[in-house]
């Protein structure tokens, strides 16, 4: 039976600190309360319909620090942090009890009816749906028939493009250069700081026709221009450039120039 949590109630045993660029706060006792409140709400006494699900919070958690002890991306278990916060403020909302197969099942055909209205993209469900899989079955040890009979959609509206035209790459080759050559500095500067920042946190700069632009994931922005740059100048496709064989030891040394082609 449901009872009234105050601020007594909360913990700060059940909070992990992420180290993501500015730090994030997983506070699993938003878990313990109705709709998922606030931390700020709850340290101020306020009172909270606490909801029956403190056993599988605490596996939750407890799963979240074997991960980090084992080097896991603390980026990636925010963003699970807060794909269950939306699955349980959603069950809330409509009186579900929550990491059950109605639940779950209700959760993933509300995200489908989004899709048929055009609100969220297929690609976008699928990637939902496995992060769901991933917090029932990895973190929280239940069954994985709860989804069973939940529909499973293709990523077939990726929006494609049409090959680019000498004028576009006249535009985009100089740009590209010039962003995979500040990106890179900026990573070999400090590579910790990109490494485990939260993905909307900002942590590079690009500068481009005297205007500087806050950039976030700049990992993922060197290595996009990088790929599109060693395609282009080597005629490969991107499919074989993600295919080869990583070496086991760098054949370079830290202060060598690694890359020499002229467009450079």
């Amino acid at each position: 039976m449901n009872s009234i949590i105050r601020m007594g109630n909360w913990s700060p045993e059940l909070c992990i600190l992420l180290n993501i660029g500015d730090n994030r706060l997983a506070d699993f006792n938003r878990f313990l309360a109705k709709g998922f409140p606030s931390t700020k709400r709850m340290k101020q006494g306020k009172q909270f319909e606490v909801i029956n699900r403190e056993g599988l919070i605490y596996r939750l958690k407890t799963r979240f620090e074997e991960e980090i002890a084992q080097g896991g991306s603390h980026a990636s278990l925010y963003t699970l942090y807060i794909k269950a916060a939306q699955y349980v403020r959603w069950c809330d909302e409509n009186k579900i009890p929550a990491f059950t197969k109605p639940s779950t099942e209700g959760y993933m055909e509300h995200l489908q009816n989004r899709v048929m209205l055009g609100s969220l993209k297929s690609a976008t469900y699928k990637k939902r749906l496995s992060e769901m899989v991933t917090l029932f079955t990895k973190y929280l040890d239940l069954p994985h028939h709860y989804f069973d009979n939940v529909v499973i959609m293709d990523d077939n509206d990726r929006r494609s493009f049409e090959s680019y035209t000498r004028d576009n790459l006249n535009q985009l080759l100089p740009f590209l250069r010039r962003l995979f050559n500040q990106t890179y500095q900026q990573f070999i500067d400090d590579p910790g700081k990109h490494m485990h920042a939260y993905k909307c946190t900002p942590t590079m700069v690009f500068t481009w026709q005297d205007k500087k632009y806050q950039l976030c994931s700049g990992i993922t922005k060197m290595m996009s221009a990088a790929t599109y740059l060693l395609a282009y100048y080597t005629y490969a496709n991107t499919s074989d450039l993600f295919g080869l064989k990583q070496p086991d030891n760098a054949s370079i040394t830290l202060g060598e120039t690694w890359y020499t082609m002229s467009a450079f």
